[in-house]
């Protein structure tokens, strides 16, 4: 039963990312119904470069990031926000990609490059083995 569940979790993330490739996030579509602000770039949704930022956290850093703010805030040893390290495996996203067409990805990449690179990430070279090809 787990097993079903997850599959079919997984067939729904495809259908979400080749959803997103047709219907281009950010403008009117019949798919969404409106403009959904969820997925759109957000180089595009915050105007990331208009504003001079003195920190940016991610979520993969979210301990350290969060340890820093609340440092400067002065509220270090006031709050307690309960988070736990991430992990470091990859299955899940493993899980998620499998089966996708490296294109799809490639275009995903495209799709949100402006993010990518403002952000600093990047497709790893890991994902790529667990792609379909073309």
């Amino acid at each position: 039963y787990q097993n079903y569940l997850r599959e079919l979790d997984t067939y729904g993330f495809h259908y979400f990312i080749y959803m997103l490739l047709l219907t281009k996030p950010g403008r009117q579509s019949e798919a969404w119904g409106s403009k959904p602000r969820h997925w759109l770039k957000f180089y595009d949704l915050c105007r990331v470069c208009s504003i001079k930022w003195d920190f940016i956290g991610k979520v993969e850093t979210i301990l350290e990031d969060s340890e820093y703010i609340m440092e400067k805030a002065g509220v270090r040893n006031v709050i307690n926000l309960g988070l736990r390290n991430k992990s470091s495996d990859n299955s899940k996203m493993i899980t998620y990609f499998k089966g996708l067409e490296k294109s799809a990805v490639r275009d995903l990449y495209d799709l949100y490059q402006k993010d990518f690179e403002i952000f600093g990430y990047s497709v790893d070279e890991w994902l790529w083995e667990h792609l379909e090809d073309e």
